[in-house]
């Protein structure tokens, strides 16, 4: 059995995770909101900023200074926030999936690099552009 203290950290590495891999603030704030309830926690307030959050119920502060664009690793943080709200995990159940989210990897350089190019070649068409 977890304490509130513990639970809020996993909450607090949830806010984390979304925030370092492009989740909006808004979106931030709820699902560490929806989670804290699912661990029964009821009055815990909840600011994330691009760069931080902040979790009161115990202080809980983070400086997020490790930033890019995820979206596997939202959705699965998203899921497990889901799960948490619905009782289906617990908090130990909860950590172990937030650590399996944070060690999923990316996309490599080898496959950025190339989406890039043609995002930037299928801009440069739309608007009028040409090859030479």
């Amino acid at each position: 059995m977890q304490t509130d203290e513990q639970k809020l950290n996993i909450v607090g590495a949830a806010a984390q995770l979304l925030l370092e891999n492009g989740s909006e603030t808004y979106r931030v704030e709820e699902t560490a909101q929806r989670m804290a309830k699912g661990f029964g926690m009821e009055q815990v307030n909840i600011a994330a900023f691009p760069t931080s959050v902040f979790l009161e119920g115990r202080a809980y502060v983070r400086r997020i200074s490790r930033r890019g664009t995820n979206s596997r690793r939202i959705a699965m943080v998203n899921e497990i926030s889901r799960e948490v709200e619905h009782g289906k995990l617990s908090a130990e159940q909860a950590e172990r999936a937030l650590e399996r989210a944070r060690s999923t990897p990316g996309f490599s350089q080898r496959v950025l690099i190339p989406a890039y190019a043609l995002a930037a070649a299928s801009f440069c068409l739309l608007f009028g552009g040409d090859a030479a």
